[in-house]
């Protein structure tokens, strides 16, 4: 019985598939960075049009978003995936707003304030995947 819940557990916190969507690269690389060592598989999108064509092909167990992007912002992009996708968590990030705006607020788990803080990335990230199950 207990191995099989470290087996699940460890295969479902190895075999997750995040998406990091930011119109900035190096945002994106530095997510990757700090997620990619700990055994997840990141795929990045530089906005939420991208975002969605993504997620229409692929499943993901996180959604890690920026909020301020072109074509379509975060907000957006999160009213969008919390119809087409309800159970996916999503973590918004943003170096400009100190909260969740109002219109997504139910939708999204965790926020982030840019710059990134590597633990807490990490911790958080942890608690929406395994949560999520």
């Amino acid at each position: 019985m207990m191995q099989t819940l470290i087996t699940n557990y460890i295969v479902t916190y190895l075999m997750a598939q995040i998406l990091v969507v930011d119109d900035e690269p190096i945002l994106r690389f530095l997510v990757a960075r700090i997620l990619h060592p700990l055994g997840y598989h990141l795929m990045e999108a530089e906005d939420g049009v991208e975002a969605l064509l993504i997620l229409n092909e692929q499943s993901f167990d996180l959604l890690i978003t920026d909020m301020m992007m072109p074509r379509m912002d975060g907000v957006q992009l999160i009213e969008q995936v919390s119809r087409q996708f309800p159970r996916l968590p999503i973590i918004l990030m943003s170096a400009f707003a100190n909260t969740i705006p109002e219109a997504v607020q139910p939708f999204v788990k965790h926020y982030l304030k840019k710059p990134i803080v590597k633990q807490q990335l990490v911790d958080i990230a942890q608690e929406c995947i395994v949560s999520s199950d």
